[in-house]
């Protein structure tokens, strides 16, 4: 009689051990759908994150090229008034010159 209750005493606590992890593996269940669901907004932040880095790479490296080409652009605008400038002061002088033969003449 005494094994027997040993025995059933053995079957319920083996019983009431089953139900606990089974209640302790419903829990670890739902804390790692919880956590999955948070690794999974986590992961589409930092996919977006990335992308708009990406967009903003992009964006810096087009503004770094317009800025390189109107640098270009600048120094072809000078050179192109130095030259201007070169060829007004010639016409200056030249002016100058056929003013003081004019002059000469009104004068002899």
């Amino acid at each position: 009689m005494n094994r027997m209750i040993t025995a059933m005493a053995a079957v319920l606590l083996m019983l009431s051990t089953a139900a606990c992890n089974n209640s302790e593996l419903e829990k670890l269940r739902a804390e790692n759908s919880k956590l999955a669901n948070e690794n999974k907004t986590l992961k589409d932040e930092l996919t977006s994150q990335w992308a708009s880095n990406q967009q903003l790479q992009q964006s810096k490296s087009e503004a770094a090229n317009d800025l390189n080409n109107a640098a270009i652009a600048a120094a072809k605008n000078a050179e192109e008034a130095a030259v201007a400038a070169e060829a007004s002061a010639k016409a200056a002088a030249e002016s100058a010159a056929a003013f003081k033969v004019i002059a000469e003449m009104v004068a002899a």
